[in-house]
């Protein structure tokens, strides 16, 4: 029994130290964002395979210079783009779209997520 002794009281100050509830929200949601929107041209369609496309995009920089700089669909949104959607939205070079800033308001997520969203300015 002695052997065990100090397992004890190191055991209940473990299973005290998990037991935060209550005092801080989880990592993860719900999170609130607040959205800043600027206009991306597109400026390359290309077919990935038979069912789907990627784009790259000329976005103007929005610390307020002159510079641009160039994204890709899958490389921020983390999904190519369907082929229905390329024909039933008529997604076309030279089109301008969303690139889109989300600053997080509330909660525990990602500070700040950047994407492309396929709807006109």
């Amino acid at each position: 029994m002695r052997r065990y002794k100090n397992l004890i009281p190191a055991l209940v100050l473990f299973l005290a130290s998990c037991n935060n509830a209550g005092e801080e929200e989880p990592d993860g949601g719900p999170c609130s964002y607040k959205e800043t929107v600027f206009p991306a041209r597109l400026i390359q369609l290309e077919q990935r395979d038979s069912l789907s496309w990627d784009a790259r995009f000329e976005v103007s920089l929005p610390d307020g210079t002159d510079k641009k700089d160039t994204v890709g669909f899958y490389q921020l949104n983390n999904q190519y783009i369907p082929d229905g959607k390329i024909k039933k939205d008529s997604i076309a070079v030279d089109s301008l779209y969303q690139y889109v800033v989300m600053d997080i308001v509330s909660g525990h997520c990602n500070p700040q997520v950047i994407i492309v969203r396929l709807e006109k300015p």
